[in-house]
């Protein structure tokens, strides 16, 4: 029997869930749930570490591979899905129930992965890699790769999703900025009254956007600002020294120094790449950033030019060069779709 990490987790009620009035939630939940990668993940007999000694010689099939690719949808989908409610809701149980989908999913996972032979899957990877005809799927055994490197015992895996799970469920909650009265907003005009209808000086994103609009004092949007960004900090700060210290081991026992340094090595992207995107995505404007909502209020009307989806897909394709990607266009007999496939691309 697979052993679970339902069993070291927090202890919820799903039948809470499986017997709720149906929504779209209480049932990706229970289909979430009924999830069996056994059953509905077709993976490749020659990788399986019970076939290793009689297929150590035998490479895995192109069909093995397509079956195994789209197989591995239903559990992608089901992964995003999660990710998408739990940041729609706001309810405990309906977190709480999320929590269980996501658990459930890791095990999902972490079953699978145990069931491929890690020397076996180096050796078609390294053929693919060479391979110019089944090369696109070079990229699926490196994620695969990947993942199995990333993997956590059942005790961290457990700890690392609840401690995810509370630091989310503190930034979800109401932070009241306790606003001097020299920074109360000036009520005397009628369409800063209009606009502050209702407004309590909250930390919500919505809130403080408001607030730093209408507020004319810059040391009065510093203090708003710095209280979003700091909220929930004091009682976050001991689950994200967990998390640091189970990221850490993990990269230690990986034969890395930071954990920083070993995700950088699943990613496949070298230091030199990385920095040249972080540059590309950053500049100096000179602007604080309570004082943002100022300045972009100031500025002129600038008209949006519509861009021609073939030149778009054309100028990301050139920035994604930089990075080592390659992207194939897949023919269609509709033409304003365009389907692409994607991997790394390396030099023989």
């Amino acid at each position: 029997m697979r052993k679970s990490i339902f069993a070291i987790s927090l202890s919820f009620n799903l039948l809470a869930t499986a017997y709720a009035v149906a929504n779209p939630l209480s049932l990706f939940v229970e289909q979430c749930l009924q999830f069996d990668a056994k059953t509905q993940i077709a993976i490749p007999t020659v990788w399986q570490s019970s076939t290793a000694y009689s297929s150590a010689t035998q490479s895995v099939s192109l069909n093995e591979l397509i079956e195994f690719e789209s197989s591995l949808l239903s559990l992608n989908n089901l992964n995003d899905r999660n990710n998408y409610y739990r940041q729609l809701t706001q309810k405990t149980e309906y977190q709480q129930n999320l929590l269980m989908c996501q658990v459930h999913l890791a095990d999902e996972l972490s079953w699978l992965l145990n069931q491929i032979d890690p020397q076996l899957l180096q050796a078609d990877k390294t053929r693919l890699k060479l391979s110019q005809s089944d090369k696109s799927y070079y990229w699926l055994l490196t994620s695969i790769q990947q993942l199995k490197n990333a993997q956590l015992n059942v005790d961290g895996k457990s700890l690392l999703h609840g401690l995810q799970t509370s630091i989310e469920h503190y930034l979800r909650q109401q932070y009241l900025f306790d606003a001097s009265a020299e920074c109360a907003l000036d009520t005397s005009s009628e369409s800063t009254k209009k606009s502050i209808h209702n407004l309590s000086i909250s930390t919500t994103a919505q809130n403080i956007a408001r607030y730093l609009v209408l507020q004319p004092k810059a040391s009065c949007r510093q203090q708003a600002w710095i209280a979003y960004q700091g909220r929930a900090k004091e009682v976050n700060q001991t689950s994200l020294l967990s998390i640091h210290k189970i990221k850490t081991i993990q990269a230690q026992q990986n034969g890395f120094i930071h954990s920083a340094d070993f995700q950088l090595k699943n990613s496949e992207l070298t230091f030199n790449q990385l920095t040249l995107f972080l540059n590309s995505q950053t500049k100096n404007i000179n602007i604080a950033p309570w004082n943002l909502p100022q300045a972009l209020k100031t500025l002129p009307k600038v008209e949006v030019k519509i861009q021609n989806t073939a030149h778009f897909i054309e100028t990301a394709f050139k920035q994604f060069s930089l990075f080592n990607l390659y992207f194939e266009q897949i023919p269609s007999s509709t033409p304003p779709l365009i389907f692409i496939a994607f991997g790394i691309k390396k030099d023989c």
